[in-house]
């Protein structure tokens, strides 16, 4: 039972048990007009919380948006770095090879440098020592070079650059200006 009839009900008995009694009616009044007043305030005080629960109902609705949002914005950007992150390691992974492959390239390329230094003085002595097929110009040259380093008379120069030899007695010969 409601607060309103209970107090009706009290006026009713209170008003037919002492007949005359305008206090008592009075009081009975009284309560049933402040049971009243408070029943319009517990209505008033029910709208408000109804409000206040609709009004926080609806900023928790709000609140679970933005962080539905924050969280997916969050996610997206996580996505972003974690791809960053292995485009970094790629990058870091090729510059190391490149670093191994220059190494490997410097050394190779220093020991050819090497080995080329020591190989050519054996290959200029192989060149100058390796025996060569005679010729018959050459062997004709190399007995015209041993006679004409034996012989005083050189027959290998030029009519032009020496004159004819005069006896020892009259020194030597003079030297034409005419060279080659």
């Amino acid at each position: 039972m409601s607060k309103a009839r209970v107090s009706g009900i009290v006026v009713l008995l209170l008003a037919g048990c002492g007949g005359s009694d305008e206090r008592l009616a009075r009081v009975a009044l009284e309560s049933t007009g402040q049971q009243a007043d408070q029943n319009r305030r517990m209505g008033e005080l029910q709208r408000e919380i109804a409000g206040g629960t609709r009004a926080l109902i609806e900023a928790d609705a709000r609140a679970r948006q933005q962080f539905a949002e924050l969280q997916h914005e969050m996610t997206r950007q996580q996505t972003e770095i974690g791809h960053q992150r292995d485009q970094l390691e790629r990058d870091r992974r090729r510059q190391a090879e490149d670093r191994h492959r220059e190494g490997v390239l410097a050394k190779t390329l220093e020991g050819i440098a090497q080995l080329l230094a020591c190989l050519l003085p054996l290959a200029i002595t192989l060149l100058v020592l390796w025996p060569r097929p005679e010729t018959p110009e050459s062997a004709e040259l190399a007995a015209l070079l041993v006679h004409e380093l034996v012989d005083n008379a050189p027959k290998m120069t030029g009519p032009a650059l020496i004159q004819e030899r005069p006896s020892d007695a009259e020194g030597p010969a003079p030297v034409s200006d005419e060279r080659l």
